[in-house]
C-alpha cells in the first residue's frame, strides 16, 4: 500500500479480464490490499466549499458490444450512481507523450503520436548532441527497456563529448568485445572525467 494511505480503491469501467495490465501486476496490487471496483466509472469529483476533495461519484457499468480496441464497450447503467468518500484522487486515463517538451523544443522531430524520433543505436535526436530514450521514444513499455535505452544514450553521450565516433550501425555494435564494459564505465573513469571537466 502507498505510504500513509489507509486504503486504496481502483475504479475500472470494465472487468478484470479487460484490464490493460499484466496478471502479475493485478495480483501484486491485490496482495498489497488494493480494492478493485470493477465495472465502475467515476463521473464526478466531490468536494467541499473550500475546494478540498471529499469523494467521487461512481456509476455502475455493464459490458456491451466490442469497440475499436476489440474489448467490450462499457455501457452506463441508468440510476446506478453512488458516492465513495475519500481524500485523494489519482487520475490514470492512459499513457502518452507529454507535449510540453517536444512543442517547446525547436528542431526536435517527433512522430505522429508525439514521440521523439531517435537513431536506433545511438539514441540521438534530430538535434545534434541531444539524446532521448524510454517511453517518450518507444511509447509505453517496460522499465527494463527504458534502462537499456538510458545505457545506450549514456555511451553515445560519452562518445559525443569526447569527440570519438559513436556506434551508428547495429553490425558495428556486434563487433564490440565487452558491451557491459562500455555500457557501465567504472567509478574511477567517471570521477576522472568529472574532475577533468571541472578544471
Amino acid at each position: 500500500m502507498c505510504g500513509g494511505c489507509e486504503k486504496v480503491i481502483c475504479l475500472y469501467r470494465r472487468t478484470r479480464s479487460e484490464a490493460p495490465a499484466r496478471i502479475e501486476e493485478l495480483e501484486h496490487a491485490e496482495e498489497e490490499g488494493v480494492d478493485f471496483r470493477w465495472l465502475a466509472a467515476p463521473v464526478e469529483v466531490l468536494g467541499n466549499e473550500d475546494g478540498i476533495v471529499t469523494g467521487v461519484r461512481v456509476q455502475k457499468m455493464e459490458l456491451g458490444e466490442p469497440d475499436l480496441s476489440g474489448r467490450p464497450r462499457p455501457v452506463p447503467i441508468d440510476g446506478s450512481e453512488y458516492d465513495i468518500e475519500l481524500d485523494s484522487i489519482i487520475v490514470g486515463i492512459g499513457q502518452g507523450a507529454n507535449p510540453l517538451l517536444t512543442q517547446a523544443t525547436e528542431g526536435l522531430d517527433v512522430d505522429t503520436r508525439g514521440r521523439i524520433i531517435t537513431e536506433e543505436i545511438t539514441q540521438m535526436t534530430s538535434i545534434p548532441g541531444v539524446f532521448a530514450g524510454g517511453d517518450i521514444v518507444t511509447g509505453a513499455a517496460t522499465v527494463i527497456l527504458a534502462m537499456g535505452a538510458g545505457k545506450l544514450a549514456a555511451h553515445s553521450i560519452d562518445c559525443y563529448l569526447r569527440g570519438v565516433p559513436m556506434v551508428v550501425e547495429e553490425e558495428a555494435a556486434e563487433d564490440v568485445d565487452d558491451v557491459e564494459e562500455i555500457m557501465a564505465p567504472t567509478v574511477i573513469e567517471l570521477e576522472t572525467r568529472t574532475q577533468n571537466r571541472a578544471h
